[in-house]
């Protein structure tokens, strides 16, 4: 999939951005305790924890079933009636629910849904621009346009205490938190010595360790009432700190090439006699030009670039935008 546009803004992707069919399919299965009596119920032997709602769609191997409607303890009925023969007991049925655009654009918060818990989906705009600063910093090749960013979440583990203070109690309480959606916070007591010096931890910390995406959101905190100096090290178990990119779809600017109509009088500014077909964010190429520069803003007849230009460029010299 791919499309062209002019993009205006570095810090904006085309304004119709969320016409682009993105979807992120996140399944369930359940298997039938016994044969529908019903023309839209289904019977389980629990449906508690599944993570299916209203709106999935239902299939039995490739048949579709319907669409949820309302979902029970131990039943779930369909919008429609089911189809001729009904459902066997013992079907192995999967619920499929397709996250729309609209609920995973710049998306930040973790699913409680079966198929994706304790990760985090998004689908994100890269511009232009935002691609080159990411390739000049050494990192993979990142190409203009759309990406769904799944990332990992996971408990807190291997605490260790680094400095065991001073005047602490058996009745503090250290804790883990994050301040990103959708985390789970832990905390443990202290164990001090005679001193007050804290040498460990009330373990099991609570809620198994806590939930949480990446180290750089999480900090660590003690209530105490006497103690001071405490500090401690831990880890992110699971698939914290983890993150999958997935191009869905490239934006693909159009070139053009000018020639320049003077010789430049500024370290970043080219002159043309007209910019017609330039965008923020495109990759100028020419002899005195830095490799990997980009346009960082342009007029009706000048061109300013993100870095400043190694060489002077000539009047009638061939410039790329890309």
């Amino acid at each position: 999939m791919q499309w062209s546009a002019n993009a205006s803004s570095a810090n904006s992707m085309p304004n119709w951005r969320i016409a682009l069919d993105v979807s992120n399919k996140i399944s369930a299965r359940l298997t039938t305790s016994a044969a529908n009596t019903s023309v839209n119920s289904i019977p389980f032997t629990s449906t508690t924890g599944s993570g299916i709602g209203t709106g999935w769609f239902i299939y039995n191997n490739k048949q579709s079933l319907g669409v949820v409607s309302t979902i029970n303890t131990t039943t779930i009925t369909t919008v429609n009636n089911l189809p001729a023969g009904g459902v066997a007991s013992g079907s192995n049925l999967t619920f499929t629910k397709v996250a729309t655009n609209s609920q995973l654009f710049d998306n930040i918060i973790p699913s409680t849904s079966k198929g994706a818990k304790n990760s985090v989906i998004g689908v994100f705009g890269v511009t232009p621009l935002m691609a080159n600063v990411s390739s000049a910093a050494g990192k993979k090749r990142t190409v203009p346009g759309w990406y769904v960013v799944k990332s990992g979440m996971g408990p807190s583990k291997n605490h260790v205490v680094t400095n065991g203070g001073t005047l602490y109690s058996n009745n503090d309480v250290v804790l883990i938190s994050s301040t990103a959606n959708g985390t789970i916070n832990s905390s443990a007591n202290v164990i001090t010595n005679g001193s007050g010096v804290i040498t460990s931890f009330s373990f099991p910390f609570s809620n198994n360790g806590g939930l949480f995406v990446n180290t750089s959101t999480t900090t660590q905190s003690i209530t105490t009432s006497t103690g001071s100096s405490f500090t401690m090290s831990y880890a992110l178990g699971g698939r914290a700190g983890r993150v999958k990119r997935e191009c869905l779809a490239t934006l693909n600017l159009n070139s053009v090439t000018l020639l320049t109509n003077a010789a430049n009088t500024s370290s970043t500014v080219l002159p043309f006699a007209s910019t017609t077909g330039v965008a923020v964010g495109q990759i100028v190429t020419a002899p005195g030009i830095p490799a990997g520069d980009s346009v960082a803003s342009f007029t009706g007849t000048s061109v300013t670039l993100t870095n400043a230009l190694s060489a002077t460029v000539p009047s009638g010299t061939t410039i790329s935008f890309t």
